[in-house]
């Protein structure tokens, strides 16, 4: 679930870390590279796994688990990274955030809801996924990398929602052919 979605993205950033502070040149950073892309792989197959074995059972339910995929395909990528965490006002040195921004949201908020099955439904989920972005695209100015990326993010957030979407919908005619046979 999420939480092994935390422990992902823990030894991620161990491995982003060892290339940051290593040039491409040297063989901890390659190394790392390397690591990186075996670990991604192996996490995924087994996700993969796991959840095309919840799905057999479908049921009302079934959206939490595409909610989990979605959480984790998103928070997984490069480019989430200023959305995993709560915006930091006063590190950032932007105090008029919480004027502009009334109802702030990030992925790990939204991760750990999820982890307390806070939400209802998958609309509730989505629609603070897209309050992220949402906030983050109002807050700054068109141009700005984050504005960029928080737009860049939602046309992801509405790919990935789309294809779990298309999963569900195969997982459910071969549970219901299954059935009858």
């Amino acid at each position: 679930g999420i939480g092994g979605h935390a422990w992902f993205s823990d030894v991620k950033l161990t491995f982003d870390n060892a290339m940051v502070y290593n040039p491409g040149t040297h063989p901890v950073h390659r190394q790392a590279r390397k690591l990186q892309m075996w670990f991604a792989d192996g996490y995924s197959a087994l996700l993969v796994k796991t959840v095309a074995g919840l799905r057999r059972f479908g049921g009302t339910e079934s959206w939490r688990i595409a909610c989990a995929v979605l959480l984790r395909d998103l928070a997984a990528r490069p480019d989430a990274w200023p959305f995993l965490e709560a915006v930091d006002v006063v590190a950032l040195e932007i105090p008029d955030y919480k004027h502009v921004v009334t109802s702030p949201m990030d992925l790990g908020t939204i991760g750990a809801a999820f982890e307390r099955m806070e939400y209802a439904s998958a609309e509730q989920v989505t629609a603070h996924v897209h309050l992220v972005f949402d906030n983050a695209i109002l807050y700054n100015p068109r141009g700005h990398p984050i504005h960029m990326q928080a737009a860049g993010l939602k046309r992801v957030v509405n790919e990935l929602w789309r294809e779990q979407l298309r999963q569900f919908a195969l997982a459910r005619c071969e549970v219901s052919s299954e059935r009858q046979r």
